[in-house]
């Protein structure tokens, strides 16, 4: 079974499927189907539940845990997080899974984006017999405002079209910082109403607004500028897992520029494919020429280290490690004294 997560809900308000995967690059979205699996699976009894991180574990361990009996309950739950790629050995294992699943297990596996060919293998319609597949696709630059504005309605704040446009401009695609946003303006306003004047208002200085001018300070390869924001979201208690989404999300979005570029299509029709707002075609434009696929591969590197030193995977300093990023996604090929003397330790 394929499902939107529109339609999770409803399917959810009755009987659970033994398996979910989950399949997507939307992280408030991916987020939030999980958390609605999990809280139902609760609700129906599976109290016991067990979370494997895939850079921890290995499959080989989950399959002997489904094969052994609940020590604590008598439905339990696989809490699986694959991160980007499942690889061959998670999909053989996942496909060995479905076929002899026991009756008290239900399997929640979150992964990244699968494209059609890897629906269409023989693992994934071996998950989509047995349970579903949930894919999460981005929320389109032309789509945000009508999220947007049903998100604020869900929220019972009433704005008008203007001043869900400011909010589509300040968040820029980061439904994480859509959802902040939202939350800060219920604590803000009084009647729950709110006009262009009064949302810019109140998302003007948040330290997310301060974020978005760091990435445009690291695209324009302004690397002085860029490492005193850096240092500044880190003095107001930013976190670095935060900071990180974004970057990775710019440098993706830059990779897909290259991409098309190298399939024959022209800039503008490239950086339109990817989702680039108009606004920003100056900043992409720069940040394309100024970094080839090897340096944005590296950056990205860069992002999965930093991503694990923030989750205490490993030894390193993870806010150093974020200067050495915005040192190089900014143009500049060498790392702060710092980050030398960290790597040299």
């Amino acid at each position: 079974m394929l499902l939107t997560p529109e339609k999770l809900n409803d399917h959810l308000a009755g009987n659970l499927l033994p398996v979910y995967l989950l399949s997507g690059d939307e992280p408030l979205v991916m987020i939030e189907c999980a958390d609605a699996i999990r809280m139902c699976a609760r609700d129906q009894g599976y109290l016991e539940r067990q979370v494997f991180h895939m850079d921890q574990s290995d499959w080989d361990e989950i399959l002997v845990e489904a094969r052994s009996m609940s020590l604590f309950s008598e439905r339990r739950m696989f809490d699986i997080r694959a991160g980007d790629k499942l690889g061959q050995e998670g999909s053989k294992a996942l496909a060995e899974l479905c076929e002899d699943l026991p009756e008290d297990t239900l399997v929640l596996v979150s992964c990244g984006k699968l494209d059609k060919k890897t629906l269409n293998t023989k693992w994934a319609k071996a998950v989509g017999n047995a349970g579903a597949i949930v894919q999460v696709w981005p929320v389109k630059p032309s789509q945000l405002p009508y999220w947007l504005s049903d998100r604020l309605r869900q929220a019972g704040i009433q704005a008008n079209r203007q001043a869900v446009e400011v909010l589509a401009e300040r968040v820029e695609g980061n439904l994480l910082a859509a959802k902040q946003e939202i939350e800060k303006l219920l604590l803000q306003l009084d009647d729950h109403q709110v006009d262009a004047q009064a949302m810019s208002v109140a998302v003007a200085d948040s330290s997310r607004y301060d974020l978005f001018e760091l990435i445009d300070r690291v695209l324009a390869g302004e690397v002085d500028t860029a490492l005193r924001s850096l240092r500044g979201l880190r003095e107001e208690g930013d976190e670095v897992l935060a900071i990180l989404w974004i970057f990775a999300r710019e440098l993706r979005t830059l990779v897909m520029v290259q991409e098309g570029l190298n399939q024959g299509q022209s800039m503008e029709t490239a950086l339109q494919n990817a989702g680039v707002w108009r606004n920003r075609v100056k900043l992409f434009r720069g940040a394309v020429r100024r970094l080839n696929p090897p340096r944005l591969a590296m950056l990205l590197r860069i992002c999965r280290q930093i991503d694990m030193l923030a989750k205490g995977q490993g030894q390193g300093d993870a806010w150093l490690e974020m200067e050495n990023l915005v040192l190089m996604f900014a143009g500049n090929p060498v790392r702060s004294a710092a980050t030398q003397k960290l790597a040299l330790a």
